[in-house]
């Protein structure tokens, strides 16, 4: 691999598959030692009135024979995709960590292939390299964008970089009224959907595409108001800038008016005679404290 090939931009593909694994795959020659594959297929209903389809793949992971998938379980993983736009079937890598296994499909019922039809998600990152446009008659003859992304990552296989590239259907729908614009050639743009096709003659995934993200020469910089000196600018807190807890804050003496005052001594049968001679006690024994008639003394009085 040439130092400009090392240095070439990664435009990466990834898919959230759930699936089922199939038999094993062969061994790829020395280049493949180390890795295991197994046959898995993602299931479409069709781009532009086309019928539904299997199609198959390699899902692939680096490890021992141990780690190796279970024929018949239905899993389910986040991979890297790296295609290859000829007859050869295309290769997911995962992480063996990051695998989920749900069981045998056979155990979980019979709807499993069928709810899985369209529900493989996939977001890539590439350049925009071609535009077409369709009368798609699943929307009353509007006008459909097919974008072809061009997209390079690093192959563990032959450890080079190798590019392909897939094909983004924009839809005329509401929530993409605006995006169809966002399709220039040469512009480099993530696009985010739906696993809906695969076009056997140019050999590329078809997506139906949900959003679009313009990665740089959209959008101006906005400028951020400064902060206070010290203060963080998130919702989470230094311990050490911790509020103080209810429990841990004194309360406050309450200001006693003639509003907010409690009963007075006859209300509740106590004679100010008794209170008076109380008072005459404490001030003897406590010099300094100021006597009152009608409030009682702050000491607690536990004779």
């Amino acid at each position: 691999m040439s130092r400009n090939e090392s240095r070439a931009p990664s435009h990466t593909v990834r898919v959230n598959y759930t699936g089922e694994a199939g038999e094993p795959g062969p061994v790829t020659g020395p280049a493949g030692k180390g890795f295991l594959s197994h046959l898995a297929a993602v299931l479409t209903s069709g781009m532009n009135g086309s019928k539904p389809f299997s199609n198959p793949f390699y899902l692939t992971s680096y490890g021992p024979t141990l780690d190796s998938l279970v024929e018949g379980s239905l899993y389910g993983m986040t991979c890297k995709m790296i295609g290859s736009n000829d007859h050869n079937y295309d290769h997911f890598h995962f992480e063996n960590a990051n695998r989920i296994n749900f069981g045998q499909s056979a155990t979980l019922g019979e709807n499993i292939p069928e709810d899985l039809i369209d529900k493989i998600t996939m977001i890539a990152m590439g350049v925009i390299v071609a535009i077409d446009t369709i009368k798609d008659p699943l929307y009353k003859g509007k006008t459909t964008v097919i974008a072809t992304l061009k997209h390079t990552d690093y192959d563990p296989f032959t450890r080079m970089n190798l590019s392909w590239m897939t094909q983004h259907y924009v839809p005329p729908v509401r929530n993409m009224e605006r995006a169809q614009v966002l399709c220039v050639i040469g512009r480099e743009a993530q696009f985010t959907g739906l696993l809906r096709d695969y076009d056997a003659k140019k050999f590329m995934w078809c997506c139906e595409t949900h959003a679009i993200s313009v990665t740089s020469g959209h959008t101006a910089p906005i400028k951020t108001s400064p902060k206070a000196a010290g203060k963080p600018t998130h919702s989470r807190t230094p311990l050490n800038m911790r509020p103080k807890l209810a429990s841990e804050t004194p309360p406050k003496r309450p200001f006693c008016t003639e509003e907010n005052a409690g009963p007075s001594n006859s209300d509740i049968g106590i004679p100010n005679e008794s209170l008076a001679e109380v008072d005459e006690t404490t001030a003897a024994t406590t010099p300094n404290v100021a006597r009152t008639s009608n409030l009682p003394s702050k000491r607690s009085r536990r004779e």
